[in-house]
């Protein structure tokens, strides 16, 4: 009887160890076509690690290394720039992928009057890799270091600093993150904000108070143009505070950024209607079609 029952155990830990080295298998050759910003992102979608050993790496190896300015010392310029344009770098990375560097360099070119302010986790930038050696070129273009906590400040997503760190650690996925972080530059500084991945294709000085729908039924948050200390961004992050003290589900990766603020603008919208061109009916914020920002969906598979 023992006997029958440890081959049926053995078995049965066989069957899921081979299960598992065939979805294991799939994971890496899937993973394998990626780039290393989506192999991060991978990684990191449960967790964020917050003890950054980026001035430990400064320190052993200063010469390949730049340390970075803190953007609130650039705040006095950020409020009296007309046109500032801003990335987020999340992730720990320490450089640039060239990638990322085609996003920054196409909206530096186009903005010429412009500041491009290039916000990383990381402390410092690898001087030899990646693409900081070339868009260092650009007199327009800024690298900047922010600190998770600190740049809350003067919002009302200073609460988030307010709770244990390891409790937030489910919240602050790098999306949710990201998400907070563009909220808050666009409220404390007004601008410009570009995902990583979107290339811009023309100027876009002439965009105001402007989002771009995603769907019919939902605007996207790759590309915000708002002025400074907008309404709709204060609801929007009293939304995302709301979402979190509500048994936040972090598996929800667009929760507090396009679901956010679509919520917010249905709310404050004539009609709880997302309708294009209408500024007079909805705070002043022009609602572009979607193939205005996103010619290209990113559900599209390329």
């Amino acid at each position: 009887m023992n006997n029958k029952f440890s081959s049926s155990r053995l078995a049965n830990i066989l069957k899921w160890c081979i299960i598992f080295i065939i979805i294991f298998g799939i994971v890496c050759l899937s993973v394998s076509r990626l780039s290393k910003a989506s192999l991060y992102g991978i990684f990191n979608i449960f967790t964020v690690e917050f003890d950054d050993a980026s001035m430990r790496n400064l320190n052993e190896n200063s010469q390949d290394y730049l340390l970075l300015e803190n953007i609130s010392q650039k705040e006095s310029e950020l409020i009296k720039t007309s046109l500032k344009i801003f990335f987020v770098q999340t992730s720990k990375n320490e450089d640039i992928i060239s990638r990322h560097a085609c996003s920054i360099e196409a909206a530096a070119r186009l903005h010429p009057n412009g500041l491009i302010f290039v916000l990383m986790r990381s402390k410092y930038i690898h001087l030899k890799k990646g693409s900081y050696l070339h868009l260092r070129s650009y007199n327009n273009i800024h690298f900047t270091h922010f600190d998770e906590q600190e740049i809350y400040r003067g919002t009302s997503l200073i609460k988030l600093n307010k709770t244990k760190r390891t409790q937030f650690i489910h919240y602050f996925a790098i999306s949710h993150m990201s998400d907070f972080i563009r909220t808050t530059l666009l409220y404390k500084y007004g601008g410009i904000y570009f995902d990583l991945d979107i290339i811009p294709l023309k100027n876009f000085q002439i965009f105001s108070n402007a989002v771009g729908l995603e769907t019919d039924n939902g605007v996207n948050v790759a590309v915000l143009a708002f002025e400074r200390q907008h309404l709709v961004l204060d609801l929007q992050m009293e939304k995302q505070l709301e979402s979190i003290e509500n048994k936040f589900n972090a598996l929800c990766w667009n929760c507090l950024g396009p679901l956010a603020l679509t919520q917010v603008l249905r709310n404050v919208c004539d009609q709880h209607q997302l309708r294009i061109h209408e500024k007079d009916k909805c705070l002043e914020i022009d609602i572009h079609p979607s193939y205005v920002f996103y010619p290209i969906s990113y559900q599209v598979c390329c």
